[in-house]
């Protein structure tokens, strides 16, 4: 019964015009869905012949196959794992919402996989590999990180041991006539 009712909707559907806002091919600004015309002189809405169609009741679907995909069955929209325990194999399919992150969306196929559940909007495979792409270049931005702060780290002890190896320790006796150096040439400057 469903699938002869499919092939009616997809009879119907194919004769179906685009459905656009009365003078939507005159004014760039109007935007491209249906509104009902409303003006008295409208000869779209008194429906004259050469005229845009309008939307009427015959261009629907069956009543039974409305809102099924082509293989008549119903999309459920998915946000978590828990959603997916509620999901009929025989009768519906999972569409993972937009909203949800790569991590929880893989739980949520994972989860599928073992319902036995279709995921329609999901390439799994191409998922995984974007996944662990992110996670190496995650893992490799860290490690460059802490390289870098061990580096820091490590740098002014390096010119601390690089002075001490330039200038081993000083006597008392060779500061103290350094000391006098620096006077006795401060002093000389003040004379001149």
């Amino acid at each position: 019964m469903t699938a002869r009712l499919l092939e009616v909707r997809k009879g119907i559907k194919s004769k179906k015009p685009v459905f656009l806002i009365q003078d939507f091919h005159r004014r760039k600004e109007l935007p491209r869905k249906w509104r009902r015309p409303r003006g008295i002189h409208s000869k779209m809405r008194m429906r004259k012949a050469g005229h845009p169609r309008h939307v009427e009741i015959g261009y629907g679907s069956p009543k039974l196959v409305r809102h099924l995909d082509r293989n008549g069955k119903r999309r459920v929209l998915v946000s978590n794992t828990g959603q997916i325990g509620m999901i009929k194999v025989e009768s519906e399919v999972a569409v993972i919402s937009h909203g949800v992150g790569i991590r929880k969306r893989l739980e949520i196929l994972k989860a599928a996989e073992q319902k036995g559940v279709k995921v329609v909007n999901s390439k799994q495979d191409a998922l995984i590999k974007k996944l662990d792409s992110r996670k190496l270049a995650r893992q490799k931005a860290e490690k460059e990180k802490l390289e870098k702060k061990k580096a820091i780290r490590e740098k002014p002890q390096a010119i601390k041991r690089d002075e001490k190896e330039q200038h081993p320790e000083k006597s008392e006796e060779e500061r103290a006539m350094e000391e006098k150096r620096e006077k006795d040439r401060l002093l000389t400057k003040r004379e001149i």
